[in-house]
């Protein structure tokens, strides 16, 4: 049925805040959801794709899972160097990665972020790996910002 309104533009923000309530009934389901916005994203407008990156970025910290952070790279790669789409996904892995341990996502979960959003980088245009690149230098230069996420990505 998701398939058949992402082809048709019919997707609407009520639909989706019932599939994503599906997703969180059982892994099962979680995984099926996942698959299909994989499936189709390339299809589907704008405004639903950041939707749907808007419901990813509203899980909780402690509740981000890897499969999260690979939809999200999923999302950012239909339409990378001139989607803005693309730098929506990549904030929000870059957000995850310089988040604070302690308090929030798991290890893994950033690692994760950190070579998903690596992988972005490697497509995006120059201008925007730049921006990146400052960013990294910034929170390495800043003692109370600095995380060995942000050191790899430099290296």
């Amino acid at each position: 049925m998701l398939r058949l309104y992402a082809q048709t533009h019919s997707l609407t923000p009520e639909l989706i805040n019932i599939l994503w309530e599906t997703r969180q009934m059982d892994e099962t389901a979680c995984i099926s959801v996942y698959n299909i916005i994989s499936e189709c994203v390339g299809g589907m407008q704008k405004e639903i794709v950041n939707y749907f990156i808007g419901k990813v970025k509203e899980i909780a910290p402690s509740s981000m899972q890897l499969r999260d952070v690979e939809l999200l790279h999923t999302i950012g790669k239909t339409g990378v160097t001139t989607n803005p789409t693309s730098r929506f996904c990549a904030d929000a892995l870059w957000n995850i990665i310089i988040f604070d341990q302690k308090i929030g996502y798991s290890k893994q979960v950033m690692k994760a972020a950190r070579k998903k959003l690596c992988e972005l980088l490697k497509v995006f245009d120059t201008n925007t790996k730049v921006e990146f690149i400052n960013l990294c230098i910034f929170h390495v230069s800043d003692p109370s910002l600095i995380s060995l996420q942000v050191l790899k990505i430099l290296f």
